[in-house]
């Protein structure tokens, strides 16, 4: 994996990784979304390459995306928005249900999804001149020249923009 749980802290913690279910089933999500990610921010054909060659030809990619040192990256967020909105509520024989814990108040998650997502955002327009500047021939955001709605400035439109709570 490109990312693991360690990624999963401060503003993006996830409650009870020490339990083997929720590791297991974040570990999964981790798996999905990172992908999802890396296609819509590089396309599928760069998001193949990097995947299968992270380690070796694209420590370059590598190194923007992923800061091992602070354990940060735009893909941790990613997988955190996902978890958190598919998470909150689940599906029993009735509908759409949400768990009752006894000793404790479900909330909304929606302020926390949207201070994550935003974050990733904002680390994405950060990096995106050192992705560019990479000079990759299959970046899917090389040559477009639309108005960069993300606030980096940099022309290109982008594979993500920010949200705010009321998803508008």
């Amino acid at each position: 994996m490109i990312i693991d749980l360690d990624f999963f802290r401060f503003n993006i913690h996830i409650g009870q990784l020490d339990n083997l279910a929720v590791e297991d089933n974040v570990e999964l999500y981790t798996e999905r979304y990172s992908e999802e990610f890396l296609i819509r921010l590089l396309g599928h054909k760069l998001a193949k390459d990097y995947l299968e060659n992270y380690q070796t030809t694209r420590k370059d990619l590598d190194q923007i995306l992923v800061d091992r040192d602070k354990k940060i990256s735009p893909i941790a967020n990613y997988v955190f928005c996902n978890y958190i909105t598919s998470t909150h509520a689940i599906h029993q024989g009735i509908g759409v249900v949400v768990p009752n814990a006894e000793n404790s108040a479900r909330v909304n998650p929606v302020q926390k999804v949207v201070v994550a997502w935003n974050e990733m955002v904002d680390y994405i327009c950060h990096v995106h001149p050192s992705i560019r500047a990479l000079g990759l021939d299959n970046y899917r955001y090389q040559n477009q020249v639309d108005i960069c709605r993300g606030g980096c400035g940099c022309g290109s439109k982008p594979a993500f923009e920010k949200i705010n709570r009321l998803g508008i």
